[in-house]
């Protein structure tokens, strides 16, 4: 299942997640954290314009590694767009550069919001990129389900990047998955540990996600009992769920990318009695406790 995993790489540009506990690796962590990736067979790498220096990390890294052609990376464009169709081209001429690699296997746009421009100067500039072959894909990054099913329906979205996990089944609930097998588009899956909450302990969540706690415990009681962590459930809950759709994670350590690859491994391990239990453990779906860009207000 290694081959529907992509590798995440905020945290190489910047220090990410709530449980980020060693902030953003060096240039030598972030090219062993990479080739982890590559060596386990995973060719997907996510990135931005906006994550700091991630697109300049990332194509150091996979030049590392011998992996520049051949990786297949998504970038998603400044969330503030240059204001002339010259200015985004260049802009996305410097990713290519950054990058190291001849084209973008996904180009997209970094915000739901943006949807709209699609239909713009900007969607004709994006999908004259795709006719010349400097991207093979156009998407979108949204956190809520309507947005969702509004990109997925838009002719020139091809890929939406969406969040999802154990605890947050709203896009489930609202047909998402389903109208993208309908529609034969592909989904990307951020935040299937929910930025690291889902393996923190209860007692030291923040106290805006306090509402995590009661749901929390039920994933740790079950992890107890089949001898793994909450993250593994989590991953695997997700694999086996949606089989169809890739799924994206980040690390900001090496040894994290091994234990994902293990677990990925292990997934056609689990029994479905052990799903089904899962399937009953997740919180109140609230966009407060469960969409980080609203955590801390």
């Amino acid at each position: 299942m290694t081959n529907r995993l992509i590798l995440g790489t905020a945290q190489l540009g910047q220090a990410y997640g709530i449980a980020n506990a060693s902030g953003q690796p060096d240039q030598q962590e972030a090219n062993a954290i990479v080739r982890t990736a590559w060596d386990g067979g995973i060719v997907y790498f996510d990135t931005a314009q906006g994550y700091g220096a991630s697109e300049s990390v990332l194509g150091a890294a996979l030049r590392a590694c011998g992996a520049g052609k051949a990786a297949r990376v998504i970038t998603k464009l400044v969330s503030v767009l240059p204001t002339n169709p010259s200015s985004l081209r260049a802009s996305v001429m410097r990713s290519l550069t950054e990058l190291g690699i001849p084209k973008i296997f996904c180009l997209m746009l970094h915000r739901e919001e943006q949807l709209a421009l699609l239909d713009g100067w900007q969607g004709a500039v994006m999908e004259d990129l795709l006719v010349q072959g400097k991207t093979d894909y156009i998407g979108i990054s949204v956190y809520t389900p309507e947005a969702a099913l509004q990109a997925l329906a838009h002719r020139l979205v091809a890929v939406v990047q969406i969040p999802a996990s154990l605890f947050d089944r709203r896009f489930e609930a609202a047909g998402v998955f389903a109208a993208a097998r309908d529609m034969g588009k592909e989904l990307h899956v951020r935040s299937v540990f929910l930025q690291g909450a889902l393996g923190m302990l209860p007692e030291h969540l923040p106290d805006f996600l306090a509402g995590l706690a009661p749901a929390l415990v039920s994933l740790r009681r079950i992890a107890l009992e089949v001898d793994c962590s909450p993250l593994q459930l989590a991953l695997v809950w997700m694999l086996r769920r949606h089989p169809d759709q890739r799924i994206l994670f980040g690390a900001e350590q090496a040894a994290q990318v091994r234990n994902n690859l293990d677990f990925a491994h292990a997934a056609a391990t689990f029994s479905p009695a052990v799903l089904q239990r899962l399937d009953a453990v997740f919180p109140p779906q609230l966009p407060e406790l469960l969409n980080p860009a609203l955590w801390r207000r």
